[in-house]
């Protein structure tokens, strides 16, 4: 179980690492003065929160009573030789996170960060997107030069707006198909990738992801659009067709399992449609009886739900 470090003075902190005056700046320099790979320790984390903490009688206050990890809503880490996403969970209440220009390979532990919004994970050494089931409320997510090789693993980013993918290994035009899914995202980024070099990439971008308006930091015009779509029409319409079979499968599954929990809540399971009213005859001799007399059944027969009104009665 993480338990959160309790607050501690900003004096304490400034005692505790060498030449702390460097984190007074406008942005955090490298903690150790080395190129040697940095872990996130407690001392960094202390450092970065109270060099983008509050400034003035605020900040005066906050570097005399401390300030909880779980007050912190945006944390900076960027540049710090970071080899391994660790020691974060208790930021739970962070919406902006930078760990761009580090030599990170893995993205991981960021699970408790459920309240994440904004995620700058570009200029690492990431090979694979994962680990980001939890982050549910992202909406913008950058992973530029890294070394990825498939748009994946951001199925539960539902919230999806801006994506930057640009400079990395990705070289297959079909994977970005991937990304209609995401009916939220406005912009992404794929320039300089080995896919982006195809005759046809901005238009089959523009035709596949129509909900796109920016595309590598250019503004997809109505003509631009309207020409890729005619020229991909008959794929894009059998896509689209699918989709929309698909999204109408899982809303009447999402009902379905809803009125099933309904149900149960309620200690009446099984009670979908017409099934209610068949537990309770199979349950009652008379009312069985009754519906076996020669004319009750023939109404029965031929038009079942006044049968069932008749049989209440």
């Amino acid at each position: 179980m993480n338990v959160e470090p309790r607050p501690i003075s900003a004096k304490t902190v400034e005692q505790s690492i060498p030449n702390f005056e460097i984190f007074q700046g406008t942005r955090i320099q490298r903690l150790w003065g080395t190129t040697e790979p940095t872990v996130i320790s407690d001392t960094l984390l202390r450092a970065a929160v109270y060099a983008q903490g509050p400034k003035e009688e605020a900040g005066r206050i906050a570097r005399v009573e401390g300030i909880a990890f779980s007050s912190v809503a945006e944390l900076g880490l960027n540049f710090q030789n970071i080899f391994k996403i660790s020691n974060l969970d208790a930021f739970i209440n962070l919406t902006r996170l930078q760990l761009d220009n580090n030599i990170i390979e893995k993205i991981e532990n960021l699970d408790a960060l459920t309240n994440l919004t904004w995620l700058d994970l570009s200029f690492n050494r990431i090979e694979k997107i994962e680990n980001l089931e939890n982050l549910h409320n992202l909406e913008d997510i950058s992973l530029f030069n890294n070394q990825i090789k498939v748009i994946e693993g951001l199925d539960n980013l539902k919230k999806l707006k801006y994506l930057s993918l640009g400079r990395n290994l990705l070289d297959d035009l079909e994977n970005t198909v991937y990304l209609r899914k995401f009916r939220g995202l406005r912009s992404l980024t794929l320039e300089e990738n080995p896919l982006a070099n195809d005759a046809n990439y901005r238009p089959y971008i523009c035709a596949f992801l129509a909900q796109l308006e920016y595309l590598d930091y250019q503004r997809i015009g109505e003509e631009a659009r309207h020409a890729a779509y005619m020229q991909y029409q008959i794929t894009v319409d059998q896509m689209n067709e699918k989709m929309k079979e698909q999204e109408e499968y899982e809303e009447l599954c999402a009902y379905r399992t809803e009125q099933a929990q309904y149900h149960a809540n309620a200690f009446v399971d099984d009670v979908e449609g017409d099934n209610l009213y068949d537990l309770i005859m199979r349950s009652d001799p008379d009312g069985m009886k009754f519906l076996s007399l020669p004319l009750v059944g023939e109404v029965v027969e031929q038009y079942p739900f006044c049968g069932r009104l008749v049989a209440t009665k």
